[in-house]
C-alpha cells in the first residue's frame, strides 16, 4: 500500500510540532547543563581550646555537683524505702515530678533484698580447724594454706545451709561468719518519656529545689498578662480578667435599671445601670463609662443631663 503524501496544511502541522519538540527538548538539555550542583554542608568546625576547656569546666561543675547530691538523696532513698518495707511491705514505688496538670510518673524505684554468704573473718582460726578437721585438705608448707577449690565449696555449702556450720558434720566452723554479701540497693528506670519529661520540667523551672545551686532561673514573680495588659502573680490566674469575666456573666441590668448597652462598646463597658425610663440622653454603667440614648437625640435633649 502506498502512503498518501501530505496536504500542504497537514506537513505544515507536521513541521511545526516537530521544530517545537526540537526546540523543547534542547531548551531541557540546556537546563540540564546549566543546573548549579547541590552545595556541600560546611564541614563541623571543632571547638576550639578555649570552648573546650570551657565545655569541661562547666561540664565538671555540673558532675561533681550532682554526684554529690547524687549520693546523698540515694542513701537517703534506700534508708526510706528499707522503713517502707518493714512498715507496709512494699517493694516498688513511682517516680514522680511536677507537672503543669499534676504529678508526672518518669519511672519506677524497685527494693533489691539483700543476701549472705559464709566468708571468713579469722583465717588463722579457720586455718587451724580445717587442720583437725580436715587435715588432708591442707598443703604441707612453710605455712599452712587450705586448698582453695575445697574452701571455695565449703564456704558455699555453709551458705547454702544459710549458717556457718560444716554441712557434712553440723559443726560450727570457726572463723567463718554469716555476713552480707551484697548490699541492699535499689535500681531507677525510666520510662518512654521519662528523661525526655525530667528535662522539660528542669528547663522550665519545676524542679529548682532539687539542685538549687544550678537551677534555672525563676520566672519573675509578677507577670505581665497578654490579655489586658495587667500584673498578675506569676502561677496564678490574672485577677482583673478574671473579674471581668464575672462582671460579663452579671445578668444585664438589676429590677428597675435601664439595662441598655453601648451599640459598639468599648472594653470594659457594661450595662446601664440608670434607672428604667430615665429621662436624660444619656445611658451610664457602674464604671461611669456614657454613651447616647440615640445618636440622633444627643443633642436635641438634655445632653448628659444626671
Amino acid at each position: 500500500m502506498t502512503e498518501q503524501p501530505m496536504t500542504p496544511i497537514e506537513q505544515h502541522h507536521y513541521d511545526t510540532i516537530t521544530e517545537r519538540i526540537g526546540v523543547n527538548r534542547l531548551k531541557a538539555e540546556a537546563g540540564e547543563r546549566a543546573q548549579p550542583a547541590e552545595p556541600e554542608a560546611p564541614a563541623e568546625q571543632p571547638m576550639t581550646v578555649a570552648e573546650a576547656i570551657t565545655t569541661e569546666a562547666v561540664l565538671k561543675t555540673l558532675l561533681d555537683e550532682i554526684d554529690a547530691q547524687y549520693k546523698a538523696a540515694r542513701a537517703a532513698v534506700q534508708q526510706a524505702l528499707d522503713t517502707q518495707q518493714q512498715e507496709t511491705g512494699g517493694t516498688k514505688f513511682d517516680a514522680t515530678i511536677p507537672g503543669v496538670d499534676g504529678p508526672v510518673k518518669v519511672g519506677t524505684v524497685s527494693l533489691s533484698s539483700g543476701s549472705a554468704a559464709a566468708q571468713v573473718t579469722d583465717a588463722d582460726a579457720f586455718t587451724e580447724w580445717v587442720r583437725k578437721a580436715y587435715p588432708t585438705e591442707v598443703k604441707p608448707k612453710l605455712s599452712f594454706e587450705i586448698q582453695p577449690a575445697w574452701r571455695t565449696d565449703l564456704l558455699a555449702r555453709a551458705t547454702a545451709a544459710g549458717a556457718a556450720v560444716d554441712t557434712a558434720t553440723g559443726e560450727a566452723i570457726p572463723g567463718v561468719e554469716m555476713r552480707a554479701a551484697r548490699a541492699r540497693t535499689h535500681s531507677v528506670r525510666f520510662g518512654k518519656d521519662g528523661r525526655a519529661a525530667v528535662g522539660e520540667a528542669w528547663r522550665a523551672g519545676l524542679l529548682g529545689r532539687v539542685l538549687p545551686a544550678l537551677a534555672p532561673a525563676q520566672p519573675a514573680e509578677i507577670q505581665t498578662c497578654d490579655a489586658c495588659g495587667s500584673g498578675y502573680t506569676y502561677g496564678q490566674a490574672c485577677q482583673t480578667c478574671a473579674f471581668k469575666a464575672r462582671m460579663a456573666a452579671e445578668p444585664d441590668a438589676a429590677a428597675g435599671e435601664c439595662g441598655a448597652r453601648e451599640p459598639e462598646p468599648r472594653s470594659g463597658t457594661q450595662a446601664c445601670v440608670r434607672p428604667a425610663g430615665h429621662g436624660g440622653s444619656r445611658h451610664r454603667d457602674h464604671w461611669g463609662n456614657e454613651w447616647p440614648t440615640a445618636p440622633a437625640a444627643d443633642d436635641a435633649t438634655d445632653g448628659g443631663a444626671q
